[in-house]
């Protein structure tokens, strides 16, 4: 790329965008690897027989005590799932009942689009294994594991190889662990088998009803900081789907109100300090190849994911993305020497879970060497909201770096200039 990077500056000062657009693409956009696609792990399915004609459906997601609820009857029985994720023990906790004894029955497997192992073992733990799909010729490299571990009030429990049954129990709790094997953008040395294990392990003695504590204790440290009241019309008893649909010709404040707690929601649930930062789907993402790969889109969508975060006092939970642009940082004076021998550090307009910082997607969109000025003032945003000087000493290195780049990159349109 650097030995074609005078010519497309002398076709673009001549006016030949074009021409300067095609060489680009010929000698600067990736030809290997555009970044590798965020992927699910997998799917829980849990079959129940004879429920096809169900009444009274009702599914809610409550954003205060970030719990998702689903309850129907079938007949005269009434059936209830309760779920909700505990970061401080790292499991998803799902919880069925039904208000008549013994009517639970039902097959519990798990599967992926992309194939993984899937197997049964005697302590009623239900596990997937498997690696993460090849991708535009490159090798898929994390490794990852999902067990499900059940437990039954009443009734009795079958393994198959694949599968467990469930026979008239009262009520069911499955606590589901997931580890990979990454570690960071350059090690992939936890085992995720261990790992996995060990988040189970560590809820040994402690019941549904702790974890759910634990949970709202932790989430509502955070949720609870901020409360925005728009006032509340009529409208508010309806569905959420009804009031969307509704709103543009409709009185409902409160629907915003409920729009806006549900952007804190998903923060608080997609990048917590410690974690990879919010990406385009979001965690919820459940496809192998999903739009854009999930992956980082750093020319608006991150930085977009991460703007409310200062004004809605959810500070902390921008550390994943400063984090990343340390790795970027990093990652980025290879490409910033290779592709425009040049100092400092450059990023372009995406990157993934292995911070690639080079052009991709072709030249009207990749052709963009300013993604870490664009991240550099997310840095300067952030510091402004706090005035954290200790802060200020941490990223100035990242905001220095950036600009040695552009120090170097830049150049006179003419000799006249």
């Amino acid at each position: 790329a650097k030995d074609y990077l005078p010519k497309v500056r002398e076709l673009l000062f001549e006016g030949k965008s074009g021409e300067a657009q095609k060489l680009v693409n010929q000698h600067f956009i990736s030809k290997t690897s555009h970044g590798m696609p965020y992927q699910t792990v997998g799917n829980l399915k849990l079959s129940f027989p004879n429920h096809e004609n169900y009444t009274d459906y009702h599914r809610e997601l409550d954003l205060e005590n970030a719990v998702t609820k689903s309850r129907y009857k079938v007949g005269e029985v009434g059936y209830e799932t309760k779920i909700f994720a505990s970061h401080r023990n790292q499991v998803i906790v799902v919880q069925i009942k039904a208000d008549k004894p013994a009517a639970l029955n039902f097959k519990a497997t798990m599967d992926r689009p992309g194939g993984a192992d899937v197997s049964t073992s005697e302590n009623r733990e239900l596990k997937l294994h498997g690696k993460t799909s090849n991708f535009e010729g490159v090798e898929g490299k994390v490794e990852f594991q999902a067990i499900i571990k059940i437990e039954i009030q009443g009734g009795k429990i079958i393994a198959d190889s694949d599968a467990f049954k469930i026979q008239d129990a009262d009520s069911v709790t499955m606590y589901i662990s997931i580890a990979s094997n990454f570690n960071n953008y350059k090690d992939l040395s936890i085992d995720e088998k261990e790992k996995s294990a060990e988040y189970l392990a560590a809820l040994e003695n402690k019941k549904a009803k702790e974890i759910y504590q634990t949970h709202l204790e932790d989430y509502q440290t955070y949720f609870s900081r901020l409360s925005l009241d728009l006032g509340e019309t009529e409208a508010a008893n309806l569905p959420t789907d009804e009031r969307i649909r509704n709103f543009k010709n409709g009185d409902d404040p409160s629907l915003v109100s409920l729009y806006f707690q549900f952007g804190r929601y998903l923060l608080i649930s997609s990048s917590r300090p410690g974690t990879q930062p919010a990406n385009l789907q979001g965690i919820w993402n459940d496809q192998l190849t999903p739009a854009w790969d999930s992956k980082y889109t750093v020319n608006i969508n991150t930085e977009m994911n991460y703007w409310p975060s200062e004004i809605t006092n959810l500070s902390e939970f921008n550390e994943p993305l400063v984090q990343m642009l340390n790795e970027l940082s990093e990652a980025g004076r290879k490409t910033a020497r290779d592709m425009y021998g040049a100092e400092g550090w450059v990023m372009h307009h995406n990157t993934d879970i292995w911070r690639i910082t080079g052009p991709v997607d072709g030249s009207s969109w990749g052709m963009w060497p300013m993604g870490g000025a664009w991240l550099s003032q997310h840095l300067f945003d952030k510091y402004d909201f706090s005035s954290n000087k200790e802060f200020l000493e941490s990223i100035y290195p990242i905001v220095k770096e950036a600009s040695k780049f552009y120090l170097d990159f830049m150049v006179n349109e003419s000799e006249n200039d």
